[in-house]
């Protein structure tokens, strides 16, 4: 579904300073806080000091960069704090034994994301790493029904 969207976007011209634009206007009538989710090869592409000043002038809050592995975080988040920005942790819910690890490391700094494939799946990732008074955010997408999720998560306290 992503790669097919990356396709119609470059077919219809779509370029990194197109979409700076597009933000740039949308920040004068939203407020709410803005997140690039993004790979790591269009932030090397712009140039990752330039890319990150310009997120800066427009107003983006946070960046998720899917393809940077956890251990490889540092460059980014360094810069990123620089430029005030949440450079954003993602782990996948197959990352088995490392997720504990990660999930910790990612608390310090603000957040953490997984993505799953059934509300099951979801509700056993957050069981796994939640602490006693941690406050969840949880973001469906492709289906996932995230009442469900919530359900769950009810029933295991």
């Amino acid at each position: 579904m992503g790669q097919e969207a990356n396709v119609r976007a470059l077919a219809n011209g779509t370029t990194t300073n197109k979409i700076f634009e597009m933000v740039s206007e949308l920040r004068k009538e939203v407020s709410i806080p803005l997140v690039f989710k993004t790979y790591a090869n269009v932030v090397f592409g712009y140039g990752t000091e330039a890319f990150l000043k310009k997120c800066q002038e427009i107003g983006i809050d946070g960046l998720a960069l899917l393809d940077v592995p956890y251990e490889e975080r540092e460059e980014f988040s360094q810069l990123c704090r620089q430029y005030g920005i949440d450079f954003i942790f993602t782990v996948a819910p197959t990352s088995g034994k490392r997720i504990s690890f990660i999930a910790k490391e990612a608390k310090k700094a603000g957040l953490t994301a997984f993505r799953c494939k059934s509300h099951l799946e979801m509700a056993n990732a957050y069981s796994d790493i939640r602490e006693k008074g941690d406050v969840i955010l949880v973001k469906g997408s492709r289906g996932l029904r995230m009442e469900r999720v919530v359900e769950e998560l009810k029933d295991r306290e």
